[in-house]
């Protein structure tokens, strides 16, 4: 099966950041892979997530993932219909109780898309669900929740401590972390005004 929305997201992050190429090799020869989003290839496979800034733009939304004991955003694997955004998003419900159309997208790097950056990394063995060590080729989104949304209480076996994370903590928790914050900060997207830019 040939995921296009996959597909295309990837090639138009290329073409917006040439300069990763050799930062992304493995995620590039993926797009030879007609099935690029299924779990059971260990030589890896896409995934989604989704950055929630509140409405002040001060704070990331972030739970603790217990299997990889790291505070991330809400993400996880892209079902059948291969749409990673609507996979990021149904994480989000999921994961920290995002009600429906309680987000807005903020554009980067593709005026049609709200995707800020892709990742390679490694994901440990998990007994538990029969998995080797293999390879997550992470899209995140970049989104603003509306003023007003109260999230919804939801319980999900694989992660706690939801919590808003001040920017600047959460820009210091890894280095795709501080990549994302640069591009957020970059003037050209207009995220941050001038009371809002994090401080140094």
């Amino acid at each position: 099966m040939t995921h296009s929305f996959v597909q295309q997201a990837l090639r138009s992050y290329f073409a917006q950041y040439p300069n990763d190429t050799q930062r992304l090799q493995s995620t590039q020869a993926l797009l030879a892979n007609p099935d690029i989003i299924s779990r059971s290839s260990m030589a890896g496979h896409v995934t989604a997530s989704i950055l929630v800034l509140n409405p002040e733009k001060t704070h990331v939304l972030t739970i603790f993932h217990r299997h990889l004991n790291k505070r991330l955003n809400p993400g996880g694997h892209i079902d059948e219909e291969g749409n990673p955004f609507d996979a990021a998003f149904r994480e989000g419900q999921e994961e920290v109780g995002l009600p429906a159309a309680s987000v807005v997208p903020i554009s980067t790097w593709d005026t049609q898309s709200c995707a800020l950056d892709i990742d390679a990394h490694v994901i440990g063995a998990n007994a538990k669900k029969n998995e080797g060590e293999h390879f997550h080729h992470d899209i995140v989104y970049a989104t603003v929740l509306k003023t007003g949304v109260e999230l919804d209480t939801v319980e999900d076996d694989g992660v706690d401590k939801r919590e808003w994370t001040p920017l600047n903590e959460w820009g210091q928790l890894s280095e795709r972390n501080r990549r994302m914050l640069s591009i957020l900060e970059d003037p050209r997207y207009g995220v941050f005004n001038a009371m809002q830019a994090p401080s140094p």
